[in-house]
Order: structure tokens, then C-alpha cells, then sequence
């Protein structure tokens, strides 16, 4: 979770976003859930 916060407000990815939604280069929902079990270790 605190790596897909980071990700969407990394200063570095905010030109990238605003062109995405700008432009309208595309479009994605994300979902993200807490409390799902780890995977197992192989």
C-alpha cells in the first residue's frame, strides 16, 4: 500500500499524470486492498 502512495505522488511521475488525464492518453482505474493474506514463500 505504501508503495502505490508513493508511486502516485512521486514529484518525478506528476508531469507524466497530468499529461495522461490532460491529454486523455488513456484511462485506468486501480484498486487497492488491505488485509489480504501475504503469498506464500516458495
Amino acid at each position: 500500500m505504501d508503495a502505490a502512495r508513493a508511486f502516485w505522488s512521486d514529484p518525478e511521475y506528476e508531469k507524466l499524470k497530468s499529461d495522461r488525464i490532460d491529454k486523455n492518453w488513456s484511462r485506468f482505474d486501480i484498486y487497492l486492498l488491505e488485509g489480504l493474506p501475504e503469498a506464500p514463500a516458495e
